[in-house]
Formats: C-alpha cells, sequence, structure tokens
C-alpha cells in the first residue's frame, strides 16, 4: 500500500493533514532550549532500514538526558506509527523527533516526552554510489566536544549548521570536523571512514563523533567481509595520508571523496562496503 502523504505527519499517535503542526505552545522546550532527539531513518520499499539500531540509539539518547518515554514506546510500535504514515511500500525519508514535554526553565518540571513524525517521498529503492566523488574541506569556524552528548543526535545541532554555512561558503561538497583536541572528528552531516595500509579506519566515539547507525553498520559488514578495521584517534595527517576517504550516514549510506585540500583519492574500497551494503537490504 502506498500513500501519497507528502506533508502529512503523526503528533503523538494522531495522524495530522498537510500543512496542519502539531499543538505546541510557545514554552515547547524542544524550541525553548533543544531539549530533545532525533532520528532520521530511510525507507526502502516500505521498510524501515536499521530501525532496531535506530531504536537502541534513541533509547542511549533518552537515557543520556533522563527522558521517561511512555511504558508502549517500542520499535514495533514506532514501526507501526511509520507505516501508518507512510504506507507499506515507496521510498521514504523519515525523520522522528522526540522531546521533553514539561513546562519549566531550565530545569523541567517532570521528564515526560512526546512524538512527531515526518517523512518526505525518495526515488531510489536502494543506495546510489555517487558517480562523482566530493570535494571537501577542513572546518576552521568550530570545534566539536569530546562528551557523550556528542554521540547522540540532539536537537541542540548548532556546531553542524555553522560548518554547514562554512561548508557552503567556501564551495565545498562536505567539511571535516575537528575535535577540541584537533583532531577528525566527522563531517558535517556524516561520520568518517578511511582506507590506509590495508585497513578500514574511524574514530572511537571518544572523539567527539555522532554514533551513527550507519556507522556501525558499514563495521558489521566489515567484519562480516573479513575487512580489518582499526578504530582510532585519527589526526589531519592520517586522513591525508589516506587511500581513500568515505562518509556515511544513514539516508545517504557511503560517499566517497575525490579532494581533501590537494590530495586526490579514489573509490575502490567505498565502492566495494557500497555493494555489500545493498546486498544487506536484500
Amino acid at each position: 500500500m502506498q500513500h501519497d502523504n507528502q506533508g502529512n505527519s503523526i503528533y503523538n499517535g494522531h495522524l495530522l493533514a498537510a500543512g496542519q503542526f502539531p499543538p505546541l505552545s510557545a514554552d515547547n522546550r524542544a524550541f525553548r532550549y533543544g531539549d530533545g532527539l532525533f532520528e532520521s531513518i530511510r525507507i526502502l520499499n516500505g521498510r524501515p532500514h536499521l530501525i532496531e539500531e535506530h531504536w537502541q540509539r534513541l533509547c542511549r539518547g533518552m537515557e543520556l538526558l533522563k527522558l521517561q518515554p511512555p511504558a508502549d514506546w517500542s520499535v514495533d510500535f514506532f514501526g507501526k506509527q511509520i507505516e501508518k504514515l507512510c504506507g507499506t511500500s515507496g521510498q521514504w525519508r523519515a525523520r522522528l523527533t522526540v522531546f521533553r514535554s514539561s513546562e519549566g526553565l531550565y530545569t523541567p518540571t517532570s521528564n515526560q516526552c512526546a512524538f512527531w513524525l515526518e517523512a518526505g517521498p525518495l526515488e531510489e529503492s536502494e543506495f546510489v554510489f555517487p558517480t562523482k566523488g566530493l570535494e571537501i574541506g577542513i572546518c576552521e569556524s568550530i570545534q566539536l566536544q569530546q562528551h557523550p552528548l556528542s554521540t547522540i543526535k540532539s536537537l541542540n545541532s548548532l556546531p553542524y549548521v555553522l560548518a554547514g554555512m562554512e561548508r557552503r561558503d567556501k564551495g565545498w561538497d562536505d567539511a571535516l570536523l575537528l575535535n577540541t583536541a584537533g583532531r577528525v572528528a566527522e563531517a558535517c552531516s556524516s561520520n568518517l571512514f578511511i582506507w590506509k595500509g590495508g585497513k578500514l579506519w574511524t574514530p572511537p566515539l571518544s572523539e567527539g563523533c555522532l554514533d551513527g547507525v550507519m556507522r556501525r553498520h558499514l563495521l558489521w559488514l566489515a567484519k562480516q567481509q573479513h575487512i580489518p578495521v582499526d578504530i582510532q584517534p585519527l589526526t589531519v595527517a592520517d586522513v591525508l595520508e589516506a587511500e581513500e576517504i568515505f562518509l556515511s550516514n544513514a539516508i545517504q549510506g557511503i560517499k566517497w571523496v575525490k579532494r581533501l585540500n590537494h590530495c586526490i583519492f579514489g573509490p575502490s574500497v567505498s565502492r566495494r562496503l557500497h555493494q555489500y551494503l545493498n546486498q544487506s537490504i536484500k
């Protein structure tokens, strides 16, 4: 069943018509304090991709923010909400936002929470490997904190907004973000991988990068395919000396990098991992 739901959304289980918004007051904590989380979920042929992993990350984030979800929230619950919104076929990008719904200033009066689910249509029924590699740079306007909050998809995304503005102003396709120690953490909306010395490398979560759902999936695929992996802090020099650089996120899959500064890179290993990724969704 295909739904023509463009513009529709679900607020706390209730389907809202196109153009209708949740009944949010002016003191809503998501608006005032960024007090919440979100998940971006790729729907492939009507099925939410990696929904278990998204749910697990959401649970980790809710625990970190001390949010108290209703007893009926579960991976099955949100799977049914996505089906209600998107149907059981088609390609969609869904965004699930969870926020503290209580009153209060910095200190909330309770830890109860609510959710808002939105979705927009996509075209491709699988992840598409880019024919053209990205040309990227290193962000100078912001540094990421090495803190547990950096691993969750919180509603406070100002570092990525500022990095995105620098990327746009400098004409890059994406930008690498450094942490406060000067090491490479991730990109504007993606985790970072490099191929160097016969190994796949990616920074550990302690470096200030997001605990990406696709990052976890690619590490699992690499293990399944007996590809050596090293999770270690990466300097700018490490990245520039790599044979390949690629970025990953849950919506786009893998994006390979052609140029960083004056260095040129290829897509051999990233293309192979992309093929394993699409095979894993069949």
